[in-house]
């Protein structure tokens, strides 16, 4: 990814700002009017976008690796499953597949920060990132490592399989 964390710092300046983003939701199903806080794992205020751009600046080019669950080497869904248990104190289950199972289905225009995103990457392999605002999800990338992408750029809308919304 060019531009590393400075970049990434950019996009975190915009994406509070953006019209589009739908409230947040707590963990225990409330909405949040836009902007508000909620107490992640590590007990400070964040919203979700923010305890998801400190994951993405803690782990930013951490290895892909398949079964892998480290910052030596991290996959799609160790990543996801990491993530919203240090971030947002849920529980995922380990696989793709597992976790497509988990919440229920949300269409591409409702999705919110911290809804699942799924691709069909070839016949039998899926992958899965977190949703960040804005068109942007996070994951552990096969050829970038831990990155921030666009559902956008034409591989992933190609892809692109289904949402699903686990903060509820």
């Amino acid at each position: 990814m060019t531009g590393g964390l400075a970049w990434v710092l950019a996009v975190a300046m915009v994406l509070p700002a953006c019209s589009s983003l739908q409230p947040a939701m707590t963990l225990d199903g409330e909405r949040l009017p836009k902007g508000a806080r909620i107490a992640p794992a590590d007990g400070s205020l964040k919203t979700v976008q923010e305890a998801l751009l400190d994951q993405l600046k803690a782990w930013q080019g951490t290895p892909y690796r398949l079964g892998g669950s480290s910052r030596q080497g991290v996959d799609c869904s160790a990543f996801t499953q990491i993530t919203l248990a240090q971030r947002l104190s849920l529980n995922l289950p380990r696989t793709t597949e597992q976790q497509a199972d988990v919440g229920f289905d949300v269409a591409q225009e409702a999705m919110q920060p911290g809804d699942l995103v799924f691709f069909r990457t070839g016949r039998r392999s899926n992958h899965v990132g977190i949703y960040l605002g804005s068109r942007w999800f996070l994951h552990a990338s096969t050829s970038e490592g831990v990155t921030l992408n666009s559902l956008d750029e034409a591989y992933w809308k190609r892809h692109y399989w289904t949402a699903r919304r686990v903060l509820f």
